[in-house]
């Protein structure tokens, strides 16, 4: 484990460090009196930081590129009033900890997809049971979904940020389904899985976040509607049948996510599942954004964010009110699920979605 992240680097000002990093990015430039020196950004878990290299350019240029692992050594100070690192000497690393280079979920991955499952398995559909029962049983697929990043920059950005953005999806999901009773509940959730599933292919995690050719000439939206295809195909294979108006209304879902033409979808949403998924996965980003914009105020304590580029906006942090209830650490909102009413129907109680078999064993 490393023993020196970024954000510690801010209360080193002046003084020597000695660290391993990740080069998210490196750029050669020139002085006005024509001498080459390089701009670099180094990041880990924590975050990044800029650093410069103004002697031996010849020597750390070839180390110093994008997506290369180094153990960096130099000085951290202040430039514009933020930390940078002036770099003296590099070596590319061999043995690492990923996880000390990349940041991750806040939250823990494993009870994530431990209540992703749970969710999944309350579905009543046979061939959406089937379909997920399918997607589940490739433990590269599995794998890929613990660990994918949301996006490279705009939300959830990080490892573990697609099963994030997925498992708020569900459960928001489920909410929705739970006030309108109109609505296809175990269509929505599938839905809420598979919306963002191309995402799994379409970015690389490691060393930096960025899109793979596939996911730069196909998109993610594509790249999820074909693979989702496929595992009709085999639950078609097993079952006999996978329903052709079910099949056409859950891949509308994924082809729609983004709710207009402008913004990537090839259609857009023409059923409800198909309206709410698109509510729902822009609130789940937008409440990402005005969180993390909330993250960086103008300078310590100050009651606006910086400008949010992903937003076009600054945010109103204020402060909350000393008397509010929700400021108090004692103040706790219920919002466990109400008792379910017994069924008074002549047929005997109905079953609750979670007394079928599990999905995951």
């Amino acid at each position: 484990m490393k023993d020196l992240y970024v954000k510690d680097l801010e209360d080193l000002i002046e003084k020597p460090i000695e660290s391993v990093f990740v080069v998210a990015k490196a750029e050669a430039r020139h002085r006005k009196t024509g001498e080459r020196y390089l701009v670099v950004v180094l990041s880990d878990r924590t975050g990044k930081i800029e650093g410069t290299v103004f002697d031996n350019v010849e020597v750390l240029e070839p180390i110093l590129t994008r997506g290369q692992v180094v153990r960096i050594r130099g000085q951290v100070g202040l430039y514009q009033n933020a930390p940078r690192v002036r770099i003296h000497a590099a070596s590319v690393v061999e043995e690492y900890d990923m996880t000390d280079l990349i940041p991750s979920s806040p939250h823990d991955i494993p009870s994530m997809f431990y209540e992703v499952q749970s969710l999944l398995n309350t579905l009543q559909n046979p061939y959406l049971r089937e379909l997920v029962a399918v997607l589940f049983e490739d433990t590269e697929f599995v794998e890929k979904l613990k660990k994918a990043p949301a996006a490279i920059r705009y939300h959830h950005n990080y490892m573990g940020g697609l099963l994030e953005h997925t498992l708020n999806l569900l459960r928001l999901a489920n909410v929705v389904a739970a006030t309108y009773p109109s609505v296809d509940r175990d269509l929505l959730l599938v839905g809420a899985l598979l919306h963002d599933i191309g995402k799994i292919d379409e970015y690389t995690l490691f060393p930096v976040i960025e899109q793979t050719d596939e996911g730069r000439l196909l998109g993610h939206i594509l790249m999820g509607y074909e693979r989702v295809q496929k595992a009709m195909d085999r639950v078609r294979e097993r079952k006999g049948d996978f329903p052709e108006e079910l099949r056409l209304r859950l891949l509308h879902l994924i082809l729609s996510h983004h709710g207009e033409l402008a913004k990537g979808s090839p259609v857009e949403p023409r059923t409800l599942e198909a309206q709410i998924l698109h509510f729902l996965d822009y609130l789940d980003s937008r409440v990402w954004m005005f969180e993390e914009a909330a993250q960086h105020p103008t300078e310590p304590g100050a009651r606006w964010s910086e400008y949010w580029k992903p937003l076009s906006r600054s945010v109103f942090i204020g402060g909350m009110e000393e008397n509010s209830p929700a400021s108090s650490p004692d103040f706790h909102m219920d919002l466990s699920e109400p008792p379910r009413p017994s069924s008074s129907s002549e047929e005997g109680p109905t079953s609750h979605p979670s007394d079928k078999e599990g999905l995951f064993g």
